[in-house]
């Protein structure tokens, strides 16, 4: 029976060094903005679409059903503010 050497040692990682930021280390330098608002209720179908891609995503559709009147009469049933 052959015996098998144990692997070589790994090299230690060099340390970034302090001054280095988060863009030049990032190979990529497009920077991402969203802007958060209130839904409307012109906004219903687009939710329902969303919910319906993440059941469809978490295989779940055994337990979803619903229509764009029960999102409408469950999320805008009251004055936000």
């Amino acid at each position: 029976m052959a015996v098998i050497a144990p692997p070589p040692p790994s090299a230690p990682t060099p340390p970034l060094p302090i001054t280095t930021t988060l863009l030049e280390t990032n190979p990529i330098r497009n920077l991402i903005f969203a802007r958060i608002r209130l839904a409307t209720n012109f906004n219903v179908p687009h939710i329902q679409k969303l919910i319906h891609q993440m059941v469809v995503f978490e295989r779940l559709t055994h337990l979803f059903s619903t229509i764009e009147s029960s999102f409408f009469a469950t999320l805008f049933n009251f004055i936000p503010f």
